[in-house]
């Protein structure tokens, strides 16, 4: 035998044994750390030179199952979690006083019908536009409405509505911010709409007569080559969790198309709507508990004369009560049927 055979051989036999004691070494560190790894997919020189404390905190937390966050439990207030009587309002996680349509998921699920047949509402999955975060963010640090007022002057009106929508679903403008967007221009509606989230925010009881007939006023008073302000006409309301009286209601204007009366606190006469509002294509009463109890529903609903909204497309009636024969009674004498969701 060669000499080079010869010493290539004592190469593999001290190979080998390396092998075979860094083999043993490794199971010994396993027993000790009572660790399940597999022997065939872990080597013993293929592992970090860590301390031996943190690659056994390492080894746990890569074999243990990844598991969803569970959400924050709330604190029950039932009589019969507790052997004596229930904790103070102070005692319990806020979370647990929250309600559920003070949250950005139920706003959204609100907004869901007017979303689906208007555009221009953010998709929850879509990443805002710059323009759009820049315009929250200089909002967001005005102090006060004069400031905030000589700034939005020079925002376009479908910047600013895009602005009222997206703060409408995450975090609902306070009132003197809402009154400085809705007093900028002539009608005091943001490019042709009015969108406000209660119960912190509220239109005033004579918004709608004051601002059609100073609109009508400064309309007049405008000169034609102005491209400052629009003539577009309120078309669309939405109102979510806040007042609306029937001395506002019986002032809206005619060229309302798209209505939302989204948890009111309090009923209003449905039946007068009809010839307040005629040309009607959308009209969502979601989430009214004046709609929910089958006889205050029965009696709101049969007083409406459907047949006077003859555009109407879409009727939004979600977790209210829907009696048996509203669908026909609206359906009557009508070329396409309305789409009712509830």
């Amino acid at each position: 035998m060669s000499l080079s055979s010869q010493e290539t051989q004592r190469r593999r036999q001290v190979n080998n044994l390396l092998h075979t004691l860094r083999g043993e070494q490794f199971r010994h560190q396993q027993n000790l750390r009572r660790s399940r790894a597999d022997f065939n997919t872990t080597r013993a020189y293929n592992l970090p030179t860590l301390p031996p404390g943190l690659l056994s905190e390492l080894n746990q937390h890569n074999s243990s199952p990844i598991t969803q966050p569970k959400a924050p439990e709330k604190a029950s207030t039932s009589s019969g979690s507790w052997s004596g009587p229930s904790p103070p309002k102070s005692w319990i996680k806020r979370d647990a006083l929250t309600d559920p349509q003070s949250t950005p998921v139920w706003r959204r699920e609100a907004f869901a019908i007017v979303a689906q047949h208007i555009n221009g509402f953010l998709s929850p999955e879509k990443v805002p536009p710059l323009s759009l975060m820049c315009l929250r963010a200089i909002v967001s640090r005005s102090s006060n409405d004069e400031e905030l007022k000589d700034l939005m002057l020079y925002v376009p009106e479908h910047l600013q509505r895009d602005l009222i929508r997206y703060h409408a679903i995450h975090s609902p403008l306070p009132q003197w911010k809402l009154n400085v967007l809705l007093a900028l221009r002539p009608g005091g509606h943001v490019d042709g709409e009015i969108l406000v989230v209660g119960p912190k925010a509220n239109l005033t009881e004579d918004h709608f007569l004051v601002n059609n007939s100073e609109g009508t006023a400064n309309s007049q008073e405008l000169d034609w080559e102005s491209e400052e302000h629009s003539n577009e006409p309120l078309r669309h309301l939405f109102l979510v969790s806040t007042r609306l009286s029937t001395a506002m209601l019986l002032t809206l204007p005619p060229t309302l198309t798209h209505i939302a009366l989204i948890h009111l606190p309090s009923p209003i006469p449905l039946a007068r709507l009809t010839k307040l509002c005629p040309l009607l294509v959308l009209l969502d009463l979601s989430f009214n508990s004046w709609l929910c109890n089958q006889l205050d529903a029965e009696d709101i609903l049969d007083k409406v004369d459907w047949s006077r909204w003859s555009h109407l497309q879409v009727l939004g009636l979600r977790e209210c009560y829907v009696p048996a024969d509203l669908l026909q009674n609206v359906n009557k004498h009508r070329w396409d049927d309305v789409s009712l969701i509830r």
